[in-house]
């Protein structure tokens, strides 16, 4: 059952980090979904998958009935681990915290614009900004790939083992599961009341 879940989660990780845009931050026990500056959207928490703030989304009124604000969900959660992406970016890096803020006020101020010369003069100084952020963007993403490879490794080393080693696996599992083995369980467990 626990390597049935173990796969799960691997091959959840991996679609996660291989095919999902907003790739996953792995720690051994759970993904923080880590967003690309792509999807920033326009403006300062207005673009598509941002949301309007807490309470502020599609069908997070009151007086919503069912199925309202539906379709929201996934952008309303892309939004918060984006938030949260940020925290800790300002937290671990100031300097890039403050590049992205810088990247999102250029990109802004490009959209507000009409006069070709400053939009000119913005995107010159925009591109070297969004140049780095994207790189420190492709340098974390191979390393999270890296952590997951090391992990499939073990995952597969543990099934090539228990592989090699099945009748131990059995025989262990049918010790625990017939109460063989309730011995090792600290504390003991009371036995039920008699009736």
């Amino acid at each position: 059952m626990k390597i049935k879940i173990w796969a799960g989660v691997l091959g959840t990780a991996f679609l996660l980090a291989v095919c999902v845009p907003g790739y996953a931050q792995s720690n051994e026990d759970d993904l923080i979904l880590e967003p690309e500056l792509e999807v920033f959207g326009p403006g300062m928490g207005m673009g598509p998958g941002m949301g309007m703030g807490p309470g502020m989304g599609p069908g997070m009124g009151k007086g919503m009935g069912p199925g309202q604000g539906m379709g929201y969900g996934m952008q309303n959660q892309r939004g918060m681990a984006r938030e949260m992406y940020l925290e800790r970016i300002k937290k671990e890096d100031p300097k890039r915290y403050e590049r992205i803020q810088k990247i999102k006020e250029l990109a802004q101020a490009y959209r507000s614009t009409e006069d070709a010369g400053k939009k000119a003069q913005i995107e010159k100084e925009l591109r070297p900004l969004l140049d780095a952020e994207l790189k420190q963007q492709q340098a974390d993403a191979k390393k999270r790939v890296a952590d997951i490879e090391k992990r499939l490794a073990r995952a597969k080393q543990i099934l090539k083992q228990r592989d090699e080693h099945w009748n131990e696996v059995v025989e262990h599992n049918l010790k625990k599961i017939t109460g063989q083995l309730d011995y090792l369980d600290f504390p003991p467990v009371a036995p039920p009341p008699k009736k």
